[in-house]
């Protein structure tokens, strides 16, 4: 499978140091760096039940919109997403930030198992929610990025917000899971 810089995520930069040394690689064969990276992989959440996607992206939205007025949209999309060495195609339920100066995103990955499902949540760089003039060079394009990161890294107003709509998501899905069983149950 071949990555697409502006859609595929790098999950294999997690580790300190590797995002940096990555745009260092970008600047010096005068690239500009697109990547979207998994800053944190959450724990693995089970559910007794299957759990439809865009049920799921419904359900996130409705309760994000309560806690954070400027979201502007949550989708399920198709990603393939680097981590662990292996590459996996999967699908999110993507939320990025409402705020143009926070580059973050929060995704669920939604997998089918024999009981029901499981979602593990995912803490985003995003750089494609950047805004970088495209005139400007590749050098210039990938400081502005390296700056994002560096602030992202200090920021406490990024990190209560990954914290807050990953608790909203969770139990929006634990209601929308609870839901699903007792209408499951109504049926036997």
């Amino acid at each position: 499978m071949h990555l697409c810089p502006e859609k595929d995520v790098r999950g294999d930069l997690m580790q300190k140091g590797q995002i940096l040394h990555e745009l260092g690689k970008y600047t010096i064969l005068n690239k500009k760096f697109f990547w979207r990276v998994v800053v944190k992989a959450g724990k693995t959440l089970s559910f007794n039940t299957h759990l439809n996607n865009q049920e799921v992206a419904n359900s996130i939205y409705k309760a994000a919109e309560k806690y954070e007025p400027d979201i502007r949209h949550v989708e399920s999309t198709q990603v393939l997403l680097l981590i662990d060495k292996e590459l996996r195609d999967t699908t999110w339920i993507y939320v990025p930030s409402g705020s143009e100066k926070m580059p973050i995103a929060f995704a669920m990955e939604i997998r089918s198992t024999t009981r029901g499902s499981a979602i593990i949540s995912y803490e985003i760089f995003d750089t494609t929610l950047l805004t970088i003039s495209t005139e400007m060079s590749a050098r210039e394009h990938n400081q502005q990025v390296e700056e994002a990161w560096l602030k992202l890294q200090r920021s406490s107003e990024s990190k209560n917000w990954l914290r807050n709509i990953g608790k909203v998501s969770i139990e929006s899905i634990s209601q929308l899971g609870s839901k699903s069983l007792a209408q499951t149950d109504d049926e036997y």
